[in-house]
């Protein structure tokens, strides 16, 4: 039963519709936290969906938070350096990296990076998938041909 509204905001969201996977997802969050608690990895998930939603919508700074809030919760219920954090620090690179925050985009995705190494090994697959070592590259080629370490500082 815990699981009803956060598979139907999945495929609500998989068919693209984001108004109704929101709902969906806002529905499953009120349900969680009002069974679990907010200190749960379901919960840390649907902060995340709901994330995900605000990015593609481009509300990058309600996005921001939402991303940051599952990565906390997920640290805190897991410790942090279990493997899952790796799909929330790329989540969450991935959004610095579309306002152009390059430094942070790489500090996430090189923390990624490390913490699937040390869980799956430096030659499996899940820790240095090519996409991911490309993804590094690719914003530490953005972040110089910026001239600033940071180009989304004020």
């Amino acid at each position: 039963m815990r699981d009803v509204p956060k598979q139907s905001g999945g495929s609500v969201l998989r068919r693209g519709v984001l108004e109704k996977a929101k709902d969906e997802f806002q529905r499953a969050l009120t349900i969680l936290e009002n069974k679990v608690g907010r200190d749960d990895p379901d919960v840390a998930q649907t902060y995340s969906n709901l994330g995900l939603i605000a990015y593609q919508e481009g509300d990058y700074v309600k996005a921001e938070t939402l991303l940051q809030k599952a990565l906390r919760t997920k640290e805190e219920v897991l410790g942090e350096d279990h493997p899952e954090l790796a799909l929330y620090l790329n989540n969450l690179a991935e959004l610095y990296r579309a306002k152009g925050d390059y430094h942070h985009a790489e500090v996430l995705l090189e923390r990624a990076l490390t913490i699937s190494t040390k869980a799956f090994g430096e030659d499996n697959v899940n820790a240095a998938s090519p996409w991911l070592i490309s993804e590094c590259i690719h914003v530490r080629t953005r972040c110089c041909e910026s001239g600033a370490p940071n180009a989304s500082a004020p």
